[in-house]
């Protein structure tokens, strides 16, 4: 028998009446007509969407220049990736901004931030390596189990993950 799970934020249930991490109801039943289950699964998205609604997801973008013969970090800004209402379960959202690769063994860091409503930012860093690719970077975003975000940095078909936490 599969685990039940949340139909908003896909947490395992354990038998709560409501999802411990989202507040979502579990009002599955055996046997439940496909029309129903459509319906749930609507009501589902929307709440999912109301409790992300007021999240933004950014990144920090370096920008280096050249100094006496050594690379340097020129200035820092905030890049936005998405508002967290708008990442799906099933398929990253890509961020429409190349960055320069860096071709390293070394440990890089992702810093992100979460922006909600009412001035509230948390900056997270985030350890990756590089992803096997000579190329430009993107940087993509998808949900995961309990409304967290999971980051792909590399293209569409070649990239590394990253676990960025929960988003709310």
């Amino acid at each position: 028998m599969s685990e039940k799970r949340c139909l908003a934020c896909h947490s395992i249930l354990n038998g709560e009446a409501d999802c411990p991490v989202c507040g979502y109801p579990d009002y599955i039943v055996p046997n439940m007509k496909p029309e129903l289950l459509d319906k749930l699964q609507a009501w589902a998205q929307d709440h999912r969407r109301s409790r992300l609604e007021s999240v933004t997801v950014s990144i920090y973008g370096y920008s280096h220049e050249m100094q006496d013969g050594k690379l340097s970090e020129k200035s820092i800004s905030t890049v936005k990736v998405c508002d967290a209402d708008a990442l799906s379960f099933d398929k990253i959202t890509w961020l429409d901004q190349k960055f320069a690769y860096i071709d390293t063994d070394e440990i890089l860091k992702l810093v992100f931030v979460l922006s909600r409503s009412g001035g509230e930012t948390e900056k997270r860093e985030l350890p990756f390596h590089a992803p096997d690719l000579k190329d430009f970077w993107y940087i993509g975003a998808k949900l995961t189990e309990g409304l967290g975000v999971e980051f792909a940095i590399g293209n569409q078909e070649t990239y590394v993950t990253v676990d960025g936490g929960t988003l709310l």
